[in-house]
């Protein structure tokens, strides 16, 4: 989820005003740095898929699912799935997951076979 935060260029190429890359550790807000998907990929060691997955998780999701990825209730995959579902079923896969019932509860919504019974532990 980080890394989705972190991948902050639009895709295409890039302007000729462009922002330097420059440091891209600054603590100095007004140097935001350009930071292609690929880039964030590389500098958190996760691969591109899973970059792509938390910007569309990020700008099509419920603030609740980013927040749930981001606890590591549910996973990055299985909540990119989740935003094609409408915003009601999003917060209901969000509000029965826990780390503690694991995370089938928000596939079984995804693939379409939620159990009624089903309740968290």
């Amino acid at each position: 989820m980080i890394a989705g935060e972190l991948a902050n260029m639009a895709a295409g190429r890039p302007k000729e005003n462009a922002p330097d890359l420059g440091n891209l550790l600054s603590t100095e807000p007004a140097q935001a740095a350009a930071v292609s998907v690929q880039k964030a990929a590389d500098m958190l060691n996760v691969g591109r898929g899973t970059v792509e997955a938390a910007r569309k998780v990020i700008r099509k999701g419920v603030p609740e699912l980013a927040a749930a990825v981001k606890a590591g209730d549910i996973a990055v995959s299985t909540a990119a799935e989740l935003v094609r579902q409408p915003e009601e079923v999003q917060r209901e896969v969000v509000a029965a997951a826990s780390r503690r019932a694991g995370r089938e509860a928000p596939r079984r919504a995804v693939r379409g076979t939620a159990d009624e019974t089903w309740r968290p532990l």
